[in-house]
């Protein structure tokens, strides 16, 4: 099996040396697209799955921690490998905070660059068999209940904080990609989205309170932006918190 790796770096040379002059497929990869901006990578990785994302961290008004950021939000269990300067290593660092899986410092060395892909690539190896292990044996709609309902009322008791697929698997002792699987097959709907609705209801009600400040609910149901929370809620509801307000 050969997993997808995505190339971003906004030094067109670099980026496409890296994808051309690696022996991908020795190490159990295949290079499915190069991009040279955050913006660029971003649209691959709504439109097409990545196993594995390798990025430059200043690329324009845009850095690789901004696209690892976003892409984790769009496939949670991506990994990520980013490549800095060495005066970049405080980067580096806020990047390893973040789960980026390792680094590698400018000039890059391909035999350090393939030697760790191997290492990657037979941690994913063991890591999907272990996975398949454990969905084969999970057939039990009891046991599947029980820890959708588990992470269900986690969600409607912390919707007001900040809720993570990867650590709410860790509280019900099972893989995150299970999890996320499990969650769909069992609500219909896709993990962020479900708390995203919770989080709405949770607004109505809180809307129908006068004397709470539109901005004091977006702080209750987990949003820093009242704006970004505005703009969420007229997606999800059809119209803004302040019409929702005025027509209830």
């Amino acid at each position: 099996m050969l997993y997808k790796l995505l190339i971003v770096d906004d030094e067109v040379f670099v980026a496409d040396s890296l994808s051309k002059y690696v022996n991908w497929n020795d190490v159990g990869f295949e290079v499915i697209a190069t991009a040279y901006d955050a913006d660029m990578a971003l649209d691959i990785i709504k439109n097409q799955k990545v196993d594995v994302l390798l990025t430059d961290i200043i690329m324009g008004d845009k850095t690789g921690l901004w696209l690892i950021e976003h892409a984790i939000e769009i496939q949670n269990d991506l990994k990520c490998i980013i490549i800095s300067g060495h005066e970049q290593f405080d980067y580096a660092k806020t990047a390893i905070k973040l789960g980026v899986y390792d680094y590698l410092t400018k000039p890059v060395d391909f035999d350090e660059l393939e030697q760790l892909f191997l290492e990657l690539n037979k941690k994913m190896s063991k890591n999907n068999d272990s996975l398949d292990e454990t969905i084969n044996q999970s057939e039990d709609d009891k046991e599947e209940g029980i820890i959708i309902n588990n992470v269900k009322k986690y969600i409607d008791i912390h919707y007001g904080e900040e809720i993570h697929l990867n650590n709410l698997a860790e509280q019900v002792y099972v893989h995150p990609t299970y999890l996320s699987i499990l969650f769909k097959k069992k609500t219909g709907s896709n993990f962020k989205d479900y708390v995203t609705k919770v989080r709405m209801e949770k607004a109505k009600e809180m809307l129908k309170d006068l004397s709470l400040r539109i901005s004091d609910i977006s702080n209750n149901v987990g949003y820093e932006s009242s704006k970004h929370f505005s703009k969420v809620f007229k997606k999800e509801i059809g119209v803004t918190p302040k019409d929702y307000r005025n027509n209830f």
